[in-house]
């Protein structure tokens, strides 16, 4: 069996959780190597892919790099994060059907100022007028909240006859698909000192994965056919020597052919069954990132999240209790699976 090289939507993912895991142990800067190297992953795939992926940038990652930038006062590279992940939900409205949240522009409004680039302000302030900037003098709390489970890989194949002397041998092309589960998580509220923020989905792991592969589908039914070519001659080639041994044998022509035959069943009966779809995949990975964005005053809060899920119940999940001074960011995860 060959080793599983993942999706890349799952390969990126590696990335984000050693990014998660830098942070939380204060390797800031380390976190920031694994984000960057989204980037370059989905740059060297799409440039070795002849029909590119419409997933060639990721948004969320790109958003959380320039929170990650903030915290170490790069305003300049936040900015450029900020402005990139901005870009890329372009692409995230049309093939997900997610906007940009709020919140990403009044951090990119901030940068953009902090930063003395005015001509950025003034052209994102046009863009979305009636967004402020955020706050300098509060603290900000971002709640990273990772919903349900991905859905495993189903396979699906195409036949195609092709009629042989006095037999039909049949080629099957297989390729795999995902098919989408509910989500278990209808909304979320962020709960910090009276206050409430409406969580936002920032990351649909679940329909990136699905237009993914519907972009892969050519490349694996290429492959699958190159496969079925030379499953298709070793099928002619042990007919054909089949019935030169058959004759040699004396046997008759038509003992020959139906010996021919017989052989050539057998070939195209294990290579029909031993065409299947690679269906690995992995399956820890949650369907969406829904992100929670509140700015405190300096102060010590215990926040918590308010669920709602699909079955109409409501659960509340507790979260550390932080203190936040004047501009600084605190970043909390929490994973809810069904």
């Amino acid at each position: 069996m060959k080793p599983y090289r993942g999706e890349d939507f799952e390969d990126v993912l590696i990335n984000y959780y050693k990014a998660l895991n830098y942070l939380y142990l204060n390797k800031r800067e380390d976190a920031l190597v694994e984000l960057r190297r989204t980037d370059e992953k989905l740059a060297y795939l799409n440039s070795h892919y002849e029909h590119k992926n419409v997933y060639r940038s990721d948004a969320f990652m790109e958003f959380l790099s320039g929170v990650f930038h903030e915290m170490g006062g790069e305003y300049n590279d936040a900015l450029v994060s900020y402005r990139r992940a901005l870009e890329s939900y372009e692409d995230y409205r049309k093939f997900y059907g997610l906007e940009p949240p709020e919140f990403l522009i009044k951090r990119l409004l901030l940068t953009a100022k902090l930063s003395g680039v005015y001509e950025v302000y003034e052209e994102i302030s046009s863009r979305y007028p009636g967004i402020e900037p955020a706050s300098m003098g509060k603290g900000l709390l971002i709640v990273l909240l990772e919903c349900g489970k991905m859905p495993g890989k189903k396979e699906d194949f195409i036949e195609i006859p092709i009629r042989e002397k006095n037999d039909t041998y049949l080629v099957r092309v297989a390729f795999s698909y995902y098919e989408p589960s509910p989500i278990p998580v209808v909304s979320a509220a962020l709960l910090a000192d009276n206050l409430q923020a409406e969580l936002r989905t920032m990351e649909d792991i679940q329909a990136i994965a699905i237009k993914n592969l519907e972009d892969k589908k050519a490349r694996e039914i290429a492959k699958a056919t190159l496969r079925a070519t030379a499953k298709y001659l070793a099928y002619k080639k042990a007919r054909e020597e089949t019935e030169k041994y058959a004759r040699k044998k004396k046997k008759s022509k038509k003992e020959a052919e139906f010996l021919g035959l017989i052989v050539g069943k057998l070939v195209n009966i294990f290579t029909y069954t031993t065409e299947r779809a690679d269906t690995r995949s992995w399956l820890g990975l949650p369907q969406t990132i829904m992100v929670g964005y509140m700015e405190l005053d300096p102060g010590s809060y215990s926040p918590e999240l308010r669920v709602r899920k699909t079955n109409g119940s409501y659960i509340t999940l507790s979260l550390p209790t932080i203190s936040l001074r004047s501009g600084e960011i605190k970043i909390l995860s929490r994973r809810v699976f069904d």
